[in-house]
């Protein structure tokens, strides 16, 4: 707390004489802030200072990454970097609304029913796992997907996904080159559309509060159960960010660059790997995109199978590990936000094409498989954050310590007194939500800070995961 200087009750600074003159806002509660560990506030610092960096903000989920914290918003004019992006390029959350009862799936068998049949159609873990019911893509197509992401409507019907689905996107995709790619890379990538993963990925089954009945309306939210999936662009995103580190290091090195961290290196936006990492990066945005329309076109089914008459409704994908080029009081940055969330408010230009211009689009926060999870709205004021949110509630404990501090039993135990299913027999200790920051303590932050207020409420009662 000795390195921040408070502002408001969830705005604090860090001590600009530690970052050269640059302000870096943390937009979160003492309660938050207080537990910020020595080298997140030093990662940040360095960030700060990294040529070409324009400004670094963190949010109430930061804490240490590689190079620049995780729960970060960095803006740049005239160059791009890796790590405010990260190695999951295009991790993304979406939501799916049905009208299934909650007291349809208050028994465990019937819960347990609808996760075998989830999970005859969505593989999940680490590799190439695939089940019979999969999205099936050949190479041609998947070569499209990276290209174009959505914007071939002929091969989304191809694939059986709603065309309406596509009203309701982030973005349809970002511009993309695969001719870029590595053979690795591609390999990497095939046949995992429509695949869960693993580490902090899921799929989740959630009974819903509705707090703001005319705006969930809108959106296609209600109180009957809905489904939220978290995961990115799988090993080929992976790949891509190994790959195009691998390139800059070697080019700071022969030019003897110098760097706080080796994870912060960067590339000029008009240099050749500059730009060619922004299409390759494009690549890997639009698989992710198209990875989760898969997987909410397999969770549909799933679900038609067991209830035919249940209607469906995709309500919005969103990312975060994302650089995309936004508008900031009248000048163009490119918005790095690396385990972080845009949060348009109503109005904002960006959105005049779509749906949700009248509205803001929805934010979605996931928390842990206790906790539950928030879909909020940005608020005009999150323009001081250069419309930025957290991402999730933000790891207090990392995966080792989570697993030498927390015995499988007492997550397990948690787990039932919760009332939560898993696919698992033994859920990961080191996603269990002790090894988070308090949740609700995040959503009061954000709230607190003026960034964004909660349209509903999500409580899990099944989660799907892979080792």
């Amino acid at each position: 707390m000795e390195k921040l200087i408070k502002k408001s009750n969830a705005h604090f600074i860090i001590n600009p004489e530690l970052s050269n003159g640059k302000i870096i806002d943390i937009f979160a509660t003492e309660k938050i802030v207080k537990d910020f560990s020595d080298k997140t506030i030093q990662q940040a610092i360095n960030t700060a200072l990294t040529e070409g960096v324009s400004k670094i903000n963190l949010n109430a989920d930061a804490h240490e990454g590689y190079g620049c914290p995780i729960g970060s918003m960095v803006a740049t004019k005239d160059s791009i970097m890796l790590g405010p992006v990260g190695y999951d390029i295009s991790c993304s959350v979406s939501y799916l609304q049905t009208d299934l009862k909650p007291e349809l799936l208050k028994d465990k068998s019937t819960r347990r029913d609808l996760i075998d049949k989830i999970c005859e159609y969505v593989p999940y873990g680490v590799g190439k796992m695939r089940t019979k019911k999969q999205l099936k893509i050949n190479k041609d197509e998947y070569l499209s997907i990276l290209n174009k992401g959505t914007t071939d409507h002929e091969l989304m019907k191809n694939l059986d996904i709603p065309i309406e689905w596509l009203n309701k996107l982030e973005r349809t995709h970002l511009p993309a080159d695969a001719s870029l790619l590595s053979e690795q890379a591609i390999k990497r990538g095939e046949g995992q559309i429509g695949s869960l993963g693993s580490g902090n990925h899921f799929l989740e089954a959630q009974n819903v509060k509705i707090l703001d009945k005319q705006l969930a309306s809108s959106w296609g939210i209600s109180e009957g159960v809905g489904f939220l999936t978290h995961c990115g662009s799988r090993g080929l995103g992976h790949q891509i960010a190994t790959e195009y580190f691998k390139k800059l290091w070697d080019y700071f090195s022969v030019n003897n660059l110098p760097f706080a961290d080796r994870e912060l290196v960067w590339a000029k936006i008009d240099s050749q790997i500059g730009q060619d990492y922004l299409l390759s990066m494009g690549c890997a945005a639009n698989f992710a995109i198209v990875n989760h329309l898969a997987l909410n076109k397999a969770i549909k089914s799933a679900i038609e199978r067991l209830y035919p008459k249940a209607k469906v409704n995709f309500v919005y994908l969103i990312s975060h590990n994302l650089a995309q080029l936004e508008e900031i009081n009248g000048e163009k940055y490119y918005i790095h936000r690396k385990g972080a969330t845009r949060a348009f408010p109503a109005g904002r230009p960006d959105l005049k094409s779509t749906k949700f211009y009248d509205t803001g689009h929805p934010v979605i926060i996931p928390g842990s498989s206790i906790s539950g999870s928030s879909i909020m709205v940005g608020l005009e004021s999150s323009k001081n954050n250069y419309y930025t949110v957290p991402h999730g509630a933000g790891r207090c404990m990392g995966r080792n310590e989570a697993k030498r501090k927390l015995l499988q039993s007492y997550v397990n135990k948690k787990m039932e007194e919760a009332d939560v299913l898993t696919n698992m027999r033994n859920y990961p200790v080191d996603e269990f939500t002790e090894a988070y920051k308090d949740y609700d303590e995040v959503i009061n932050s954000v709230c607190k800070a003026g960034l964004a207020r909660e349209v509903a409420q999500l409580k899990p009662i099944f989660v799907i995961k892979g080792n």
